[in-house]
Formats: structure tokens, sequence, C-alpha cells
């Protein structure tokens, strides 16, 4: 069992920095909490399709201004595989590819197209009640 040393809180213990229960409740409590977390600001991302890839804690998010000018913040993760879709700093696009699929999104975070999604010649697919508004990217909250 890990305890706090004798000398109370004047020495910090060093399994505290390597600990990985104690890194997770960090994540939870501090970035994924009720507190607001600074990634950019709008002046980074003028004009559509203008983006700025950072983190909210240990998750990627990309800070992007979407094609109603409004500023948006989406989790830098595909929704089919996980995979990060952005993997430039900064620049401007008109959409979000996913490089591991090529699942595609707008930039307001949500699924436009899915190569193949029909099949080949019969075979393959996805499942005939596959819908392309149930797989968005996640958005998180923008101030």
């Amino acid at each position: 069992m890990r305890a706090w040393p004798d000398e109370g809180l004047t020495r910090v213990p060093l399994w505290v920095y390597t600990d990985p229960d104690t890194y997770a409740r960090e994540q939870t409590r501090i970035f994924a909490g009720p507190f607001w977390s600074y990634v950019g600001l709008a002046a980074e991302i003028p004009h559509p399709g203008d983006f700025k890839r950072t983190h909210v804690g240990d998750k990627p998010v990309v800070l992007v201004r979407d094609d109603g000018g409004r500023a948006r913040v989406l989790e830098n993760r595909c929704a089919h595989r996980g995979v990060q879709f952005c993997r430039a700093d900064f620049g401007t696009v008109k959409e979000f590819m996913c490089p591991y699929h090529q699942w595609t999104y707008d930039l307001g975070g949500r699924l436009k197209a899915v190569p193949l999604r029909r099949g080949m010649r019969k075979q393959g697919g996805m499942p005939a009640d596959f819908r392309l508004e149930d797989h968005p990217v996640q958005p998180l909250a923008v101030h």
C-alpha cells in the first residue's frame, strides 16, 4: 500500500509521479471535469477550414473554424477505429479524412462518407442500418 511520507506535505513521494491510477484520476478530474481548458484563440483560426491541433490533457483535439464561421473543438480520433485523423499542427482544410480507412468528416465533425459503404460486388460493406449521422467525431464544448 502506498502511503504519504511521515514528513507531511513538505515532500512529495516519487510514486505520485509514476502511479497509473493517480495519472488517470488527474486526467479525469482536471481535464474531463467541470473546468475549462485553454486550446487556442479564435484569432488562430480566422477562416473556415483553418485548424490547430493540440491536446486537452492527454486527449488529442483539433480547434477548427467550421463552414458557418463557428469555432469548434473536436476530439482528434476517428469514430471508426480511433486513429488521429488530423496529423498537421496547423493548416486549412475543407474536410478531415482518417488516414486508416478514409472515413471523411466535415468541419463540424459530422461523418460525410465511408468508402465501400455498400460493399463491392455484393460483398462486404456496412450493415443495412448503418447511418452516417450516428458516427460523428466527439465534440467538446467551446466558449
